[in-house]
């Protein structure tokens, strides 16, 4: 038997260095957790995991049953669960960018360059860019090696992704399929490739049935990542203003690569991960804030990381170009809001120590810091009395009541108000459904830009989030109580309102008053319809629909402006009673008027059509 010390040598060395990197780029943990809308669903996914399992796999949202990988708090074990899964998670993908970065393009230039290359990926590692990177990694492998271990490899990697959150996963199953699709490009065999195809099919089906324990369960999250994913450039974009000539400049590199670099093998890996990167930027204009922002910056290093780590090509276009086109797409981060700059600093090594080696003392003090977050919303002792061990859910998103009062939650299977579309809408009503919802919910004030209580996100209206769930709330329970911070509704004995009342459709223009017609004390909405034209379709394609706004101009001559989703929209935007403080009709505010507006009118239908609604209360 011959033993090769070189093999083993240069295997060691790779094992010893993606140690070291490991060490060096290991990020902060904070898993405490507190009040909030983004705080408030990451203490669920957490909450039910360790307790609540089975309806954790119903729910529809974004994150999916693994969700609490991505965000692992201090609830029961899943802080020391989530560490080691992205410790083991981060340590594969450096082992494997290191040995692709060894054995591909760069031998001549010996191990420090493929080293330091890793070392700056690495740096921007999370969770996301780990699934990602480690399929994209494994299916390139595949393409060079036609070994189907690896294009499996990358399944379960993309698998993994899906049911932690439903981006990681979309943009990893397009790395797959895009493998498939070169590698019978490449062969013009279907019989090679429908062997790997079946088995890939199984592993997915196989996991899917382990994590979701039923086929329908997993099958329903398959279908809402598909609508959740549909509707998401619409409801959830926000408009910072952008520089467009360094966006362009970061365009402009992307489009020019493959003409730039003549390399068959970065041609291949370049149309790999091109549409990944589409979808990435996609999702990161959409929902254009810092954090959508970084993910898209951090997998820029990776996509010209492994592109320049991977060319057999020696030019300096190979990183130059990368560079500049960092360099545009950060500068122009700059114009979001809560950009503060970008510090580059090696803890790692800190933050390994604090985690990992003094987690005993990580856990207890982020416990107290939890505790002490959602101590804000400890309940009175008469609310706290009322609800007792009855069921109740908490509107809009407000889930720390929970743990801070001990009570009986009852998760809706959207978990938290949601504009995303109105199939979405559907699904939130159902769960407040007469005899079906909780017995309680917890409705809590939100500010808006006009000092009201009914806010929502993106200086939205909290009654025109959810027009068929709203419906329901308000037919089915009635309030109980109210304070200075949530108003608690109560499940009736019957029906409060009845069916609405449709009138016929009108053509309206834009920024045109509308005259409101006299609801009295029935509830008044609109339903409005439009849509864009081609050049607003490809807008939205290529990178993010329009603003729409709804003016109210109210009886004392105030006029309030709220954005709204277009597609909900069609649903009913509410009118009349005007809340702002109270859900109490006597005192709400009562519009005369109203008109819409959008961000770019020469990109939508020159007429939308509006139909008035009544819904008439049962006393």
């Amino acid at each position: 038997m011959n033993f090769n010390y070189s093999v083993y040598r240069s295997l060691l060395r790779i094992i010893v260095t993606a140690i070291v990197i490991f060490l060096f780029t290991f990020p902060e943990f904070g898993p405490d957790f507190g009040a909030g809308l983004d705080n408030s669903y990451a203490w669920a996914f957490n909450y039910l995991f360790a307790g609540d399992y089975g309806r954790l796999v119903e729910l529809i949202y974004p994150f999916g049953p693994l969700g609490f990988l991505k965000i692992p708090l201090v609830v029961g074990s899943n802080f020391a669960v989530g560490l080691i899964f992205f410790s083991i998670l981060k340590l594969l993908f450096i082992l494997s960018l290191l040995h692709l970065f060894t054995s591909a393009g760069k031998q001549e230039a010996g191990f420090i360059l493929p080293a330091l290359m890793t070392l700056i990926v690495s740096y921007f590692c999370d969770i996301d860019l780990a699934v990602t990177g480690l399929t994209t990694i494994l299916s390139f492998s595949f393409l060079r090696k036609n070994n189907p271990h690896l294009i499996a490899g990358a399944v379960i990697a993309a698998t993994l992704g899906l049911f932690i959150k439903s981006s990681i996963g979309i943009i990893s199953f397009t790395v797959v399929i895009g493998s498939l699709v070169i590698h019978y490009l490449n062969n013009r065999n279907a019989k090679l490739l429908f062997l790997p195809v079946v088995i890939n099919l199984l592993i997915f089906h196989l996991l899917g049935l382990l994590v979701f324990r039923s086929i329908g369960s997993f099958y329903g999250y398959l279908i809402g990542v598909t609508r959740l994913t549909a509707g998401y450039s619409t409801a959830l974009a926000v408009y910072p203003e952008n520089s467009w000539t360094f966006l362009g400049i970061f365009i402009l590199t992307v489009i020019s690569f493959p003409f730039l670099i003549k390399d068959r093998e970065s041609r291949i890996l370049y149309f790999l991960m091109i549409i990944p990167l589409f979808m990435i930027w996609k999702h990161a204009m959409s929902r254009e804030d810092i954090t959508h922002s970084r993910v898209m910056l951090y997998f820029l290093f990776f996509f010209w990381g492994i592109l320049a780590g991977t060319s057999k090509e020696k030019s300096v276009l190979l990183f130059l170009v990368p560079v500049i086109s960092i360099l545009a797409f950060y500068r122009n981060m700059s114009n979001l809001e809560r950009y503060s700059g970008y510090k580059i600093e090696i803890s790692g090594i800190n933050h390994f120590y604090n985690a990992v080696i003094g987690y005993r003392e990580m856990f207890q003090r982020c416990k107290e810091i939890s505790e002490a977050n959602i101590s804000q919303n400890r309940l009175d002792s008469e609310t706290r009395t009322i609800i007792g061990n009855s069921t109740i859910d908490f509107y809009p998103w407000e889930l720390s009541y929970v743990p801070a009062n001990d009570l009986n939650w009852q998760p809706r299977k959207t978990l938290q108000s949601g504009s995303y579309s109105r199939w979405l809408d559907r699904k939130s009503s159902l769960s407040f459904e007469q005899n079906k919802g909780p017995e309680f919910i917890l409705l809590h004030y939100i500010g808006d830009q006009y000092g009201g209580r009914f806010g929502s996100i993106d200086g939205r209206y909290l009654f025109n989030e959810e027009p068929l769930t709203l419906y329901n709330i308000l037919r089915n329970y009635s309030v109980i109580k109210t304070t200075d911070t949530f108003v608690l509704l109560a499940a009736a004995d019957s029906a409060r309102l009845a069916m609405p009342e449709i009138s016929g459709r009108q053509n309206i223009g834009w920024d045109e008053w509308i005259d409101v017609p006299d609801f009295g004390r029935d509830i008044g909405r609109v339903r409005f319809f439009s849509r864009p034209d081609i050049l607003g379709k490809i807008k939205l394609i290529l990178y993010k629909g329009e603003a729409y706004y709804i003016d109210y101009q109210l009886n004392n001559n105030m006029v309030l402006t709220y954005r709204f989703n277009p597609v909900n929209a069609r649903d009913g935007l509410w009118i009349n009673p005007m809340y702002r403080d109270s859900l109490s009709a006597d005192t709400a505010a009562r519009v005369q008027k109203i008109r819409f507006r959008n961000s770019a009118p020469g990109l939508v239908r020159r007429f939308a059509g509006i139909e008035f609604e009544t819904i008439r209360r049962i006393e």
